[in-house]
């Protein structure tokens, strides 16, 4: 099941994943990791960084250094984001 989002700004990671939250002008009410297949890893909720903002900083940053795998298991190498565009 696919969610749909509003546009997005879309960070490029150095493992190839994405980090993503709404574009502007949009109230940044959520941050998601979404690997280099499409799928997201991650998600939080702006109530969940108000209620434990040490805790969702920390699984941010550690989600957005995850190299993850695809669908048969292979993983995907880390990807110099310029040579990825």
């Amino acid at each position: 099941m696919s969610k749909n989002y509003p546009p997005e700004c879309v960070v490029n990671l150095e493992t190839g994943n994405t980090l993503r939250c709404p574009a502007y002008p949009k109230a940044c009410v959520y941050v998601r990791i979404v690997d280099p297949f499409g799928n997201e890893v991650a998600y939080w909720h702006s109530d969940e960084w108000h209620e434990d903002p040490e805790g969702v900083m920390g699984a941010i940053i550690g989600s957005m250094n995850s190299v993850n795998e695809d669908a048969e298991g292979e993983v995907n190498p880390r990807v110099d984001p310029k040579e990825s565009k």
